[in-house]
């Protein structure tokens, strides 16, 4: 049992890196979409669409907290 959760501890150790890279990358994507669309289609219209992003995330949040 020992050697099987030290393997699992090592195995996660190594995808860490892989993680913390993709997120970095997605932040870097968003926040050049998010440049581009404020220079685009000016901040207005962007925050408008930001807040509706935001809405959705969280009403996606809590139904997945909700019990089935």
């Amino acid at each position: 049992m020992t050697r099987t959760l030290r393997k699992n501890l090592k195995d996660l150790r190594q995808q860490f890196p892989i993680l913390r890279h993709n997120m970095m990358q997605e932040y870097k994507e968003t926040g050049t979409a998010l440049r581009r669309a404020i220079r685009e289609q000016g901040r207005g219209q962007s925050v408008d669409t930001i807040k509706e992003i935001q809405e959705r995330d969280d009403a996606e949040k809590q139904h997945k907290e909700e019990p089935s």
